[in-house]
């Protein structure tokens, strides 16, 4: 009896331990990409109005296959005789949709003396009027959307960030490196 609770205990340590390591694993593995939560309004060389998102990966590894989506969402009335609301959803361009990777994090200090973020990211949309679309009036919303999987354990994670009204714009641009903040020019 005694050889038996012993391998009994033995097998139900192990097992914690293992669902643990491999808990761990997943959890420190997962890539991190934080975007921006606002949209930038600049203009390009041509003085032609232009807007742009951001977004950083926070990983200690590479991210890699990333495909990117953002959507116009325009909400209308379901019906009639209820309360209830529907969205229809219309893919918006933007300036690349996928890639193969972003390198990984570096810190500022690293940057400094590179004078290069690679791991910073920042998109423009193509052909649309965001103004227009984030308007109080118009029941339009952006939803951006980012797909990427771990350099090493290939784990994939969605992130997204919604854009629902003006608020979100800033003119200007995005502060260089670790930054998502905007500053005016």
């Amino acid at each position: 009896m005694d050889n038996f609770l012993s391998f009994l205990i033995g097998i139900l340590s192990s097992s914690v331990v293992a669902v643990s390591t491999i808990y761990f694993v997943f959890w420190k593995w997962k890539p991190r990409i934080e975007i921006s939560k606002y949209i930038v309004e600049g203009y390009d060389k041509n003085n032609n109005l232009i807007y742009k998102i951001k977004l950083i990966n926070r990983s200690k590894f590479a991210a890699n296959d990333i495909k990117v989506e953002l959507w116009k969402k325009t909400e209308y009335k379901a019906t009639s005789n209820t309360k209830g609301f529907n969205e229809s959803v219309e893919k918006v361009s933007v300036s690349t949709n996928e890639w193969l990777t972003i390198p990984k994090y570096i810190n500022n200090q690293k940057i400094n003396n590179l004078n290069y973020a690679p791991h910073c990211i920042t998109l423009k949309i193509v052909n649309e009027d965001v103004n227009k679309i984030l308007d109080i009036t118009s029941n339009q919303s952006l939803e951006f959307k980012i797909s990427v999987k771990h350099g090493l354990s290939n784990i994939s994670k969605t992130f997204s960030m919604d854009y629902n009204d003006s608020n979100c714009l800033r003119r200007g641009r995005f502060i260089f490196g670790n930054s998502l903040e905007t500053e005016e020019i």
